[in-house]
């Protein structure tokens, strides 16, 4: 059998208990009411500061915090803050008034546009391409006649319908026909080996009476040759440049 306490001992401890529970109240609320007693009536008597910003008659370009701000609109708007869910809007279809019976298989005809002399010429020059003739008649000219470059490049272009510049003819004749001579060139060959400058058999009569017909009708003077003025030809064969060198073996 266990111990009990008597009921008069318990009593008596709970009303110690409830005596020194009443005891630490009262001494907490006197503590506390002297605590209260000490401290200043406004906070601001006890601390004294150099800040103004908490001020209301304070100049700052800050707004205050109970101000609403409103943000203005974006003046471009982007596609990257559209939301993903927007539908699409389809375009309503364009309806022509055409009430014929729709086909596939309808052709449409289109007039032919007018091509002009400005359409048919390139943007840059093509590359005149030498023929046989054109190098014999530089070869008579060269041969018979009084050699000015300026009556020559003239007389050449009127014969053969051309515009080539002075330098061009110039070079053609002088600086790759005779350069690589009669061994390159078979008119060459023709012109100034075959055949001896006096040409007792006419056979560039007909050639010559051209070019002097051509000069007489464009005003300028050529004076046909006594004697044949002596010029190197074939130099090609021994020229420094190895490009040269081997355009002749290739012309051979």
């Amino acid at each position: 059998m266990l111990w009990e306490p008597a009921p008069e001992a318990a009593g008596a401890a709970i009303e110690r208990q409830s005596r020194s529970r009443s005891k630490s109240q009262s001494q907490l609320q006197i503590v506390t009411e002297i605590t209260l007693d000490r401290l200043p009536k406004n906070l601001c008597d006890s601390y004294h500061s150099d800040r103004t910003d908490f001020r209301l008659e304070s100049k700052t370009p800050c707004p205050h915090r109970n101000t609403v701000i409103q943000l203005r609109p974006p003046i471009v708007t982007s596609r990257h803050f559209e939301s993903g869910s927007t539908t699409k809007k389809t375009l309503a279809v364009r309806r022509t008034p055409n009430f014929d019976s729709a086909s596939t298989n309808k052709v449409v005809k289109h007039t032919p546009q007018k091509v002009s002399k400005k359409m048919i010429i390139p943007e840059y020059f093509m590359p005149h391409r030498w023929t046989p003739d054109h190098r014999e008649f530089l070869c008579v000219l060269w041969r018979h006649y009084t050699r000015h470059t300026a009556n020559f490049a003239e007389n050449f272009n009127a014969a053969f319908c051309l515009e080539l510049s002075m330098s061009k003819i110039r070079d053609q004749f002088e600086d790759y026909i005779r350069l690589h001579g009669a061994k390159a060139f078979p008119m060459y060959h023709e012109v100034f080996v075959a055949v001896t400058f006096e040409d007792p058999h006419g056979v560039y009569d007909e050639m010559r009476n051209m070019i002097e017909l051509t000069a007489q009708d464009l005003g300028i003077e050529l004076h046909r040759l006594d004697g044949e003025a002596m010029s190197p030809s074939g130099q090609a064969a021994k020229a420094k440049s190895m490009l040269t060198r081997n355009n002749y073996k290739s012309a051979r």
